[in-house]
């Protein structure tokens, strides 16, 4: 069986088997809603799958083969290693499962459960933390030996919305139907009016059930008194509001089980349908840089060997960009390509390409991309030259001497750089030799970048800034607009108090993340977002310098300015004027050249603690 083919559901060591047809229809299966939910990642796996079967004659049934409690996969999510993985791929998941160590499946699927924003905002997540680390504190915080069974696949939590049905069942005697009832107007959050009625039966029943006289309490198990069946009956309101289904969040668990699997046993085959699957740049660039840190070697797209999709050099343990991915290319031109490949030289190549498709244009992304360096004697020289060669080449043809004498004296001029070579390739190839975007301007960052540059990567990164100001460099990767006012609730504000929160003034919330991987929410807030709106505005794949203050309570930052890099990069290299802000970061910030009048005053002036530090 394929893993598209079906969803597991795990409940008391019982296996539930639900077929999914891989075209448009769903057989035999009431989560519907759920498949499609991981429609994609159910995708990426199959051709995973597909793949290292026919790659390595691997045929292994992932409903009855896997070892759900497989120590190594689990230590996947413990160390969270979560780029690619269904349901954890997201700066929530890896701020939710922070300090929580992975020992068996129950604990993938109860923060599946709880990685949803309800339950981070109600602490739920952060009390299971808790216990995980501290088991003692399950039996501190036990409301009743019945309830701690129910429970106890959860550390104590009501977390499932089964974990409600059963407590008012098994602890109240509630029938099936009115159990499930109540659980879906806690869901729903009615009113207090309503789960006031129902908490007096819930106590008369759990007294009935388990108190002092109770028909359901053996001898020995402590009675259950009032006081304790109203706790059960608040926390249950409290805490089944953000009930998830157990069906679903086991479900959701094997999908990430599945990947965490591939990924850690056949990373080749795992990141290779990845990139396939993914027509996001950005996204590309993210799990490209990942596949970096396993080991995958990336490389650029070659005229010679690549086709429309990525593809697996086994050999070199690497994966190799798509022609089709190079901006300026296409299908048309790639099948072109693909057609008479390999080549021996450009010559060849010019020779045998049908060039009504594969024009200058598209030569010249190729050579952007990198797919013409095995070819070419000097990449550099020929895009620079790209117009006395393409007029050669109509008037003379690739055969002709003076054109071959040409290209080979190319050879001798100087060629990119490693960095100039990546900034082209970048320009054109989403792959860019699976580096962070904000690599290519290491060299640059070097030479032109003053300030000391935090690392949002650092565990104790938001400890050590707590508070005070500091410099990032990274990649926008996401961008929401909102204006003040948009999550006000109650009466509506007086005009003098809508004009002093500054009611209806733009603001924004940019996600950044850093060449560490690292993501993290920065305000752009209403005093400065029309200063800084272009930036903003330029969207996904921005790399940018910032200086923003930073608050550890909510783990986010608040923006003083934004520098845009690639054109703070163009600036120099042209030679232009620096606007203020780029002015500091080059190290040329007013107080280094005001007369102080000690060396100690002027190092205490122009290194100011909030400031830079």
């Amino acid at each position: 069986a394929t893993a598209a083919k079906y969803i597991r559901m795990w409940s008391g060591g019982r296996i539930e088997v639900f077929l999914i047809d891989r075209g448009t229809e769903f057989v035999s299966c009431p989560m519907s809603n759920l498949v499609l939910g991981g429609s994609k990642t159910l995708a990426d796996i199959t051709v995973s799958y597909d793949n290292l079967t026919k790659r390595h004659g691997v045929k292994i049934d992932l409903e009855a083969d896997l070892e759900l409690n497989d120590p190594k996969i689990l230590q996947g999510f413990t160390d969270h290693d979560y780029v690619g993985i269904f349901q954890y791929d997201s700066p929530g998941a890896d701020k939710i499962c922070s300090g929580v160590k992975f020992v068996h499946f129950e604990d993938v699927a109860a923060m599946t459960a709880l990685n949803r924003p309800g339950t981070a905002r109600s602490g739920l997540a952060t009390q299971y933390v808790e216990r995980k680390k501290k088991p003692k504190l399950v039996e501190k915080a036990s409301f009743h030996p019945k309830v701690s069974e129910i429970t106890a696949d959860t550390l104590g939590i009501i977390v499932y919305q089964e974990h409600v049905l059963r407590i008012f069942t098994d602890v109240a005697g509630f029938a099936p139907a009115t159990a499930d009832s109540l659980r879906k107007k806690i869901a729903k959050k009615w009113g207090d009016e309503t789960i006031g009625k129902e908490r007096e039966n819930f106590i008369k029943g759990a007294m009935e059930m388990w108190g002092p006289e109770g028909k359901m309490r053996p001898k020995g198990v402590e009675a259950m008194t009032e006081k304790v069946a109203g706790k059960i009956m608040d926390a249950i309101t409290f805490f089944g509001s953000y009930g998830f289904n157990k069906s679903h969040a086991t479900a959701y668990g094997i999908i990430a089980y599945w990947g965490m699997w591939l990924k850690i046993k056949y990373p080749l085959e795992f990141y290779w349908a990845l990139l396939k699957n993914e027509p996001d740049r950005l996204r590309v660039q993210q799990i490209a840089k990942d596949a970096k840190k396993h080991g995958i070697e990336l490389l650029p797209p070659d005229v010679s060997v690549s086709g429309k999709d990525f593809t697996i050099d086994g050999k070199r343990k690497a994966i190799r960009g798509s022609l089709v991915d190079i901006k300026g290319v296409g299908e048309a031109a790639s099948a072109a390509i693909m057609k008479d490949q390999p080549y021996s030289s450009f010559t060849d190549f010019l020779k045998r390409v049908e060039r009504r498709k594969v024009h200058k244009g598209v030569i010249t992304a190729l050579a952007k991309a990198g797919a013409l360096d095995e070819l070419l004697p000097n990449t550099r020289w020929f895009i620079e030259n790209i117009e006395k060669v393409w007029t050669a080449l109509g008037r003379v043809g690739p055969d002709d001497a003076d054109f071959q004498k040409l290209l080979k004296a190319s050879g001798s001029r100087p060629g990119y750089t490693d960095e100039e070579r990546m900034l082209m390739a970048a320009s054109v190839n989403p792959l860019a030799f699976g580096k962070h975007p904000v690599d290519a301007y290491s060299d640059f960052i070097a030479k032109h970048v003053k300030p000391p540059i935090a690392s949002m990567s650092d565990e104790d990164f938001f400890t050590a800034y707590h508070n005070k100001g500091c410099w990032v460099i990274g990649v926008i990767v996401e961008v929401k607009y909102n204006q003040v006012g948009d999550f006000h609730t109650g009466p509506a504000p007086s005009d003098s108090e809508k004009a002093r929160m500054g009611w209806g003034k733009r603001y924004a919330n940019v996600n950044v993340e850093d060449v560490g991987g690292k993501q993290n929410r920065i305000k752009v807030d209403t005093e400065i977002f029309d200063d800084y709106r272009e930036i903003v505005d330029s969207g996904v794949g921005t790399a940018v310098i910032l200086h923003a203050s930073v608050n550890k309570k909510f783990e986010n930052m608040r923006a003083h300015f934004l520098v845009d890099l690639e054109q703070y990069r163009k600036k120099i290299e042209k030679g232009e004027e620096l606007n203020l802000w780029e002015k500091i970061i080059h190290g040329e910030h007013p107080s280094m050249t005001w007369p102080w009048g000690t060396p100690a005053k002027a190092h205490e002036r122009q290194f100011n603690f909030r400031f830079y530090n």
